[in-house]
């Protein structure tokens, strides 16, 4: 054997050698790719499942309470349910869309697998309160509010459920989106606790008092409401919490604990001390339904900044992956066409390729 082939062979040995040295950095940024694809799918899941469970959830606890009214729903209160019914509807098709493409129950598929038929009873029950709402309590079907809130809840829980699978998947992207789920939660925890005693308050306009264990009920509600909204309002303080979240919560601050507790304070008053009520149950849902849609926007805003944070690291994790195919086709050009194995035509391609899937040249042709 020749020096010079002796030479070429060592030469090939060490580039195939270097050419492995190059795959690891490839492999784990399609690895990354990879990772961040499936977060970005999770958190548009998250954040559309999100939209229909909280137009749903405003939408059981005065319908059923208003069913249960002696007169008739007021031409408002229609309209205002109508509006809810068209975006929780709008948000169950993107929800339905989204989890057939991904795994939205986790250990529990029954749950995802009965989504669509729990949908179709809601739709079912919907028609027949249309029909109960506009008359009095004596011409309504019996056990027709208890019967929407059965169907309503079973599609609700269902929801709450796949909102955790698909919210804990984000979570688990990095330190700063698992901060944004964290304030997404608590956020819905409070609303959660305003929303449930404002349906109390509701009963006990319909009875003309709160009764003790409707007080008791009450009070847990508004202590758990008050405690998660500090826990949110010490997170939105911290440094690097984006602006629009921020934002978001110190208008809800102003208007749920602000504005809207002071309504909440005169009727409880009221309530358990046989005062007349200063606000209606219709006044009471239309007051508090503006505070409950603040406080549902500081977990859509922050579901919105998870998002958008995922879809950052897959543009980065898509540039990485781009510019380490191209260097590794300029090895093939360079390196490996020295010692007699020249691979340029591939290697032009790749680069040319890898021109193509890179997101800052797309942008350049537009």
């Amino acid at each position: 054997m020749s020096i010079g082939t002796l030479l070429r062979v060592l030469f090939s040995i060490m580039s195939f050698l270097v050419i492995e040295l190059l795959l690891q950095p490839i492999w784990g940024d399609l690895r990354q790719r990879t990772e961040s694809e499936v977060i970005v799918r999770h958190a548009r899941a998250a954040r559309v499942i999100f939209s229909a469970l909280q137009n749903l959830r405003t939408e059981r606890g005065p319908t059923r309470t208003t069913l249960e009214a002696e007169h008739p729903a007021s031409v408002n209160f229609i309209a205002i349910t109508d509006a809810l019914r068209a975006k929780s509807q709008t948000a169950l098709v993107a929800v339905l869309q989204e989890c057939t493409a991904i795994d939205c129950a986790g250990a529990k598929p029954e749950i995802s697998a009965g989504l669509l038929g729990s949908v179709e009873k809601l739709v079912a029950i919907r028609k027949e309160v249309d029909s109960a709402l506009p008359i009095s309590l004596r011409e309504r079907r019996p056990n027709v509010a208890n019967e929407f809130n059965m169907t309503i809840t079973d599609l609700i829980d269902r929801l709450e459920r796949m909102s955790k699978v698909v919210g804990e998947r984000v979570r688990m992207a990095d330190a700063e989106t698992a901060e944004l789920i964290e304030i997404k939660e608590l956020a819905w925890l409070a609303r959660d606790g305003v929303g449930l005693e404002r349906t109390a308050l509701i009963d006990g306009l319909n009875s003309k008092a709160l009764s003790p264990a409707m007080r008791t009920k009450a009070t847990d509600l508004r202590a758990r409401a008050e405690v998660t909204w500090t826990m949110v309002r010490e997170l939105a303080a911290r440094p690097g919490v984006p602006a629009p979240v921020v934002a978001a919560v110190n208008v809800a601050h102003a208007q749920a604990f602000g504005t809207y507790e002071e309504i909440r304070r005169r009727l409880y008053v009221a309530l358990t001390t046989g005062q007349a009520p200063p606000v209606s149950s219709e006044e009471l849902i239309e007051r508090s339904n503006a505070a409950l849609d603040l406080l549902m926007e500081v977990s859509s805003t922050a579901m919105r900044a998870a998002e958008l944070q995922a879809i950052s690291k897959e543009a980065c994790s898509c540039s990485d992956f781009s510019s380490a195919w191209q260097d590794f086709g300029w090895f093939n050009v360079g390196s490996l066409g020295r010692s007699g194995l020249s691979l340029k035509p591939w290697g032009g391609w790749q680069r040319g390729n890898s021109r193509l899937k890179s997101p800052v040249w797309r942008a350049k042709t537009k």
